[in-house]
């Protein structure tokens, strides 16, 4: 995470000037490097999990980096075995799933370039803006290239669909914003 030490805003010192900080040896930099699974979205509803909890130095952040990790532990019965990033849903009325197995690591920018204030407890949130993530995504180009019934956009995938695949990746920073909860 980058921020804005409280003292150098209470000095009245305007945020070009200041230089952004690193919350590295905080316990919320510690907790928050640590590899979870978490479930976004489930039958159309967006869900919000913890990824981290813990103290950081109060002051305004701008962005926060993460890491997407590839699931490893479980087996191939899992949907997100060795997957960073797995998306399932329909296109055009066939099952299709989206997935990464690259690992990653993603920068969040505030909404706005003043950062969040952090002043004590405040939470603060990850979103992922499903808009963004398939802008410029043509998915009517999607296709069942191996006739399985099921639309797969992945890396090596039988299916094929590699720009669509490339875009989705292209988007992926963009499509995740840090809000104050």
């Amino acid at each position: 995470m980058k921020y804005a030490a409280k003292a150098d805003l209470l000095a009245g010192i305007s945020i070009g000037n200041i230089t952004l900080k690193s919350n590295v040896n905080t316990a919320l930099h510690t907790e928050s490097s640590k590899s979870k699974n978490v479930i976004l979205v489930n039958n159309g509803t967006v869900q919000v999990a913890a990824l981290a909890e813990g103290r950081s130095p109060d002051g305004n952040y701008t962005e926060v980096d993460f890491k997407l990790f590839r699931k490893t532990d479980g087996n191939s019965n899992d949907p997100m075995f060795e997957k960073s990033l797995w998306i399932a849903g329909e296109i055009d009325g066939k099952i299709s799933t989206i997935w990464l197995t690259t690992e990653k690591v993603l920068k969040a920018r505030s909404q706005n370039a003043a950062g969040i204030e952090v002043d004590g407890q405040t939470d603060m949130v990850l979103a992922f803006d499903m808009d963004k993530l398939f802008a410029n995504v043509n998915f009517s180009t999607a296709v069942d290239a191996n006739a399985d019934g099921k639309i797969d956009i992945g890396p090596n995938s039988a299916d094929g669909n590699a720009a669509i695949l490339a875009q989705i990746e292209s988007n992926l920073e963009s499509a995740v914003v840090l809000k104050k909860k």
